[in-house]
């Protein structure tokens, strides 16, 4: 593991510490509450003034204060969290656990992980698991994805009838691009972004369609990617005319995709690594394209 990986995953297992410190600290908080709220009602002379329901009244309005108080301050916790989460998220898409005869980046399984330990209830049993997993990872061999000795061209070819294995293949080449992500899709809908969530957070992503829903459906899709922009600032869709084929470009590879993404294993479905020269035409092509197209999302 390089020096880097490991500076990168101890600063997120700080972050998670902290965090549980300060989930200690307000357990700590609540259980004081009643005995402390009990003798400030006592303070205050409610007792003396309404009597013991008086006494009680006053009690309860401050439990209740404490406990609002109590209950914000979880609340940042949990949003401190998700915020980590999120940059962890990035953080593996760019690494691979290291092994013998690796033929690709094997990132998606890790963010996979990440996604399983977040599956609890509680913001500190989420917060639990990611800080065991980190430690995990702590102790792997894992290297950067642009350091893999390995061929950049991945490829598939699915039968009909394989829409969930389709999903993964083209999760396992979006998680694992850097620099910035460039697709062409004509026909495209919601679970379109389902897909696409799968790059990496910090990675810029442009999207040109033609289609997207006719009257009816068309503005779904507006709504769901105005959402999808607030996660990813760096996400850009424009509409074009005349396109067709479908391909996806990443700072050093590019790849020829047969059906839309949203129906890639639906049927025979192929998707064909770009050489070197054909990414930098297909990519020329994308840019013009993309200067005349009009804007939906920037």
């Amino acid at each position: 593991m390089s020096d880097e990986v490991s500076r990168i995953l101890e600063s997120h297992i700080h972050q998670e510490e902290s965090l549980l410190h300060q989930i200690s600290q307000i357990q700590s908080q609540r259980k004081d509450i009643r005995t402390e709220i009990g003798k400030e009602a006592v303070r205050q002379g409610a007792r003396v003034i309404f009597g013991r329901t008086g006494g009680k009244f006053a009690r309860l309005k401050m439990e209740n204060a404490e406990r609002e108080r109590i209950e914000k301050m979880e609340a940042q916790i949990d949003s401190q969290h998700r915020g980590n989460v999120q940059r962890i998220r990035g953080f593996l898409g760019t690494i691979s656990e290291w092994k013998k005869n690796l033929k690709e980046p094997n990132s998606y399984t890790l963010m996979t992980r990440l996604d399983r330990a977040q599956s609890g209830a509680k913001v500190v049993t989420r917060i639990r698991h990611t800080r065991t997993l980190l430690m995990n990872l702590k102790s792997k061999r894992l290297v950067y994805n642009t350091d893999l000795p390995l061929s950049p061209q991945i490829e598939a070819v699915l039968p009909p009838g394989s829409p969930y294995r389709g999903l993964m293949e083209l999760r396992r080449v979006l998680s694992s691009a850097t620099g910035y992500v460039k697709i062409c899709n004509t026909y495209v809908n919601i679970k379109t972004l389902d897909i696409l969530y799968s790059i990496p957070e910090e990675v810029p992503i442009k999207l040109l369609t033609e289609k997207t829903g006719g009257k009816k459906r068309a503005p779904t899709f507006l709504r769901a990617c105005k959402d999808f922009k607030v996660e990813r600032p760096g996400f850009e869709v424009r509409k074009g005319d005349g396109l067709h084929d479908r391909f996806i470009l990443i700072s050093n590879q590019g790849w020829s995709v047969g059906p839309s993404l949203k129906d890639f294993g639906n049927k025979v479905s192929v998707l064909t690594p770009l050489q070197e020269k054909g990414k930098r035409e297909v990519e020329k092509i994308f840019d013009d394209l993309w200067k005349k197209a009009g804007v939906l999302i920037s």
